[in-house]
C-alpha cells in the first residue's frame, strides 16, 4: 500500500496527492467487492467508486504583463503554476494538450490595464483557432481595471489542444496586468465522456 501524504484543514492538495488518495480508495474497494462482501451502496463490481472529478489538473498564472494589439486576437501566455505531469502537455506558456480523453472543465480570466474606449474580450478555444468559441466573455472599457472571465465545459480527445485568446479594440496596445494569480488558465478533468 502506498504511503499517502495527510493534509490539514485549509491545506491545498495537489492533483498528484489527490489522484493517489483516490487510487487507493479504487484500489481497497475492489479488494473488497472482490471478496464478496457486500455495501449497500456499491451497484457493481466494476463501478467506478470514487473519480478524479476534484483534482484541478492545471492551473497556471502570468507572472509579467502581456502586450495586446488593438484588434487582434492574441494567446493569453501563463507562465507559472502547476501542471500535473502526463496529464496535460504544456507548449510556449500558452497552448495545452490533454493527453486523457475525457470531460474537461476549462476556466480562465484576463486583467486589462485602465483605458475607457473599447471592449476586452476572453474566449476559450482550441489552441489553433481562436475562432472556435467554447466559451467567453466581452465587457465594455470604463474607468478601472476590467478583468473578462470565461468557464467551459467541453468533450475532448486526448491530443485535442486548448488555448485562451484575448482581444481588446482600445485603439492601440493595451497590457494584461498581473495581480497575483488573476491572469490565469484552470483545467480539471471531470470524468469519461
Amino acid at each position: 500500500m502506498a504511503t499517502l501524504n495527510y493534509l490539514n484543514n485549509g491545506d491545498v492538495v495537489t492533483a498528484n496527492d489527490w489522484n493517489a488518495h483516490v487510487d487507493q480508495i479504487n484500489a481497497n474497494t475492489e479488494a473488497i467487492s472482490s471478496v464478496g462482501t457486500t455495501l449497500s451502496n456499491l451497484e457493481t463490481d466494476s463501478q467506478t467508486y470514487a473519480m478524479r472529478t476534484s483534482a484541478v489538473l492545471m492551473h497556471r498564472y502570468a507572472t509579467a504583463a502581456q502586450t495586446i494589439q488593438n484588434t487582434t486576437w492574441t494567446k493569453m501566455v501563463v507562465d507559472q503554476g502547476v501542471t500535473s505531469t502526463g496529464k496535460i502537455t504544456v507548449s510556449n506558456n500558452d497552448t495545452f494538450t490533454v493527453n486523457v480523453s475525457g470531460v474537461y472543465q476549462i476556466s480562465a480570466a484576463a486583467r486589462f490595464d485602465v483605458n475607457t474606449a473599447g471592449a476586452r474580450n476572453i474566449v476559450i478555444s482550441n489552441g489553433t483557432d481562436f475562432g472556435e468559441r467554447w466559451g467567453g466573455c466581452t465587457v465594455p472599457g470604463g474607468q478601472g481595471f476590467f478583468t473578462p472571465t470565461a468557464t467551459a465545459v467541453r468533450v475532448l480527445s486526448a491530443g485535442d489542444t486548448i488555448a485562451v485568446y484575448v482581444f481588446q479594440d482600445t485603439g492601440g496596445p493595451l497590457d494584461l496586468v498581473p495581480s497575483g494569480q488573476i491572469n490565469h488558465v484552470s483545467i480539471a478533468y471531470l470524468g469519461e465522456a
